[in-house]
């Protein structure tokens, strides 16, 4: 119930790599249970964790804004065009 209030909370703010990656992970944690409970194929469980973690680095590069470092040498002057300090 997190994932989903989370996911209606936020999901108008990623980029469409990150939509995808939190959907994804999203149905593999619903089945990663079943997948440890079974045991029979060690690499299933260790794939479909890998892909529940990588959704976190989708969304950290989804949202990433740059630096003010990076706009720090210009401004919008009053007819809105970008200048050079």
């Amino acid at each position: 119930m997190e994932c989903q209030e989370w996911w209606e909370n936020n999901c108008l703010y990623l980029d469409p790599r990150s939509r995808e990656a939190f959907r994804y992970a999203y149905m593999c944690a619903h089945n990663h249970n079943s997948f440890k409970q079974d045991r029979s194929n060690v690499e299933l469980v260790k794939q479909n964790w890998a892909d529940i973690m990588a959704a976190g680095k989708a969304l950290v590069e989804g949202v990433a804004m740059p630096t003010i470092g990076d706009l720090e040498g210009e401004y919008i002057d009053k007819d809105g065009k970008i200048k050079k300090v």
